[in-house]
């Protein structure tokens, strides 16, 4: 998947590359265009409705399984200390 921004807004190709993404930053990125798009209106409420239903589930588990894996460094260190 490309880093770069599309010029033009394709609500379907958007959301698609939305979906693909698994990196938070990229998807971080993502989102901030969209928000972007709409505090210009060159979207509506509608498209942006969409993309946020997209992203912030992907972003939300994203963030979930960094909190587990956080926690499973950290639950590991403390037991080693421990022994």
């Amino acid at each position: 998947m490309e880093d770069t921004i599309i010029e033009v807004f394709d609500l379907l190709e958007m959301q698609q590359r939305a979906r693909e993404t698994c990196d938070p930053r990229k998807l971080y990125k993502l989102w901030d265009d969209v928000l972007k798009r709409y505090e210009r209106n060159e979207i509506g409420r509608y498209e942006l409705d969409e993309m946020k239903e997209v992203i912030w589930p992907s972003l939300n588990a994203l963030a979930s399984i960094r909190r587990c894996v956080n926690g499973e460094v950290l639950n590991k260190r403390r037991l080693r200390k421990r022994a």
